[in-house]
């Protein structure tokens, strides 16, 4: 009976060390992934003296992570605070054109709730939101784009929302433009004549 609980003992003391170095590893584990996310969610964080510097395209590039996208930095009141050289080009604005103004002045009347309440998700539940559209913004000559975008909150060091990164993808060609759309239109159309001249 003693050789049965000494044998019971050594298996107690065994169990409870593996389970102690298991709950280790998992710590460990866990606190570097704890680790990386705090350094992801730190891209979005100015600090207090980055907020009193005027920055150029580079510089918010860097904070979105994002080299090629068109994209606006709006202030949490939607003024725009930074327009991305890409975007000014294709709207046909100049920087001091929309630097300044209420960047709902340029969504399309029909398509400003949705946008509206996309910025109030954002700035509610500070997260990323996602496949926001499609929605029209309309360029220098008051015609109409169709966009797809990405809202990113920016933070102070306060945790509080300042800004709204807003990644902008054209989808209002979705086949590479008119000239495109008018190639890909006479091609069906020869296509067909080709068919009814064959059936006759």
């Amino acid at each position: 009976m003693t050789q049965f609980l000494l044998r019971q003992k050594y298996v107690f003391i065994l169990v409870c060390t593996v389970l102690v170095m298991l709950s280790t590893s998992v710590f460990v584990i866990g606190e570097k992934q704890f680790n990386v996310n705090q350094e992801d969610i730190q891209a979005f964080v100015l600090t207090d003296e980055q907020l009193e510097t005027e920055h150029n395209e580079e510089f918010y590039r860097k904070i979105i992570n994002n080299t090629k996208d068109e994209f606006i930095i709006v202030e949490s009141d939607v003024i725009i605070k930074f327009a991305s050289s890409k975007w000014e080009n294709e709207m046909g604005f100049k920087e001091e054109d929309i630097l300044g103004n209420n960047f709902f002045s340029y969504v399309h009347p029909q398509d400003l709730p949705f946008i509206a309440n996309s910025f109030i998700v954002v700035l509610d539940s500070k997260e990323i939101n996602d496949n926001i559209g499609p929605f029209r913004l309309n360029d220098k000559n008051e015609e109409s784009k169709l966009y797809m975008a990405t809202a990113i909150p920016i933070f102070d060091e306060k945790d509080k929302v300042i800004f709204i990164a807003l990644v902008l993808h054209d989808v209002s060609n979705p086949l590479g433009g008119a000239d495109e759309e008018k190639e890909l239109s006479e091609f069906n159309r020869a296509e067909l004549e080709k068919l009814i001249t064959s059936v006759n």
